[in-house]
């Protein structure tokens, strides 16, 4: 499956004036023999922020397999005209496992704004849908 799709957005509010153009695509398959569907999203944008053109590109993907895990990823790279801040990276990773009482899941986000991986956050969470089950 291939769907493409363009977005364009141009707004002013306050002599504030943004301007945003994105190519998207999205892709997905099915491996019966592993019991795992996948979905790649590529992307680029062209935005223009009050006179600042930044170009982005970027990917997210998805990873549904069986007996409940997921995995999903973003990843993306920012280059804009400014030289303080220059080329950004930022990076988004998730891993997660459904049980019948709820879904346990570990996030992992970093940034690197030039001077390696910075402002790294990693988080752990557990959902329960069924409380009754969960307390006995």
């Amino acid at each position: 499956l291939f769907q493409p799709t363009v977005q364009y957005s141009s707004r002013k509010h306050n002599g504030y004036e943004t301007e945003d153009i994105a190519l998207r695509t999205y892709h997905s398959t099915r491996i019966d023999t592993l019991s795992t569907s996948f979905s790649l999203s590529p992307y680029y944008s062209r935005r223009l922020n009050n006179g600042v053109r930044s170009d982005t590109f970027g990917g997210r993907m998805l990873a549904n397999m069986k007996d409940g895990w997921q995995l999903q990823a973003s990843y993306e790279y920012e280059h804009k005209d400014i030289g303080s801040i220059g080329n950004v990276e930022r990076f988004n990773g998730e891993l997660s496992k459904r049980f019948n009482l709820g879904r346990l899941t570990y996030r992992f986000s970093a940034n690197n704004y030039g001077h390696g991986w910075e402002s790294q956050q990693q988080s752990l969470r557990v959902d329960l849908w069924n409380w009754k089950a969960a307390t006995v």
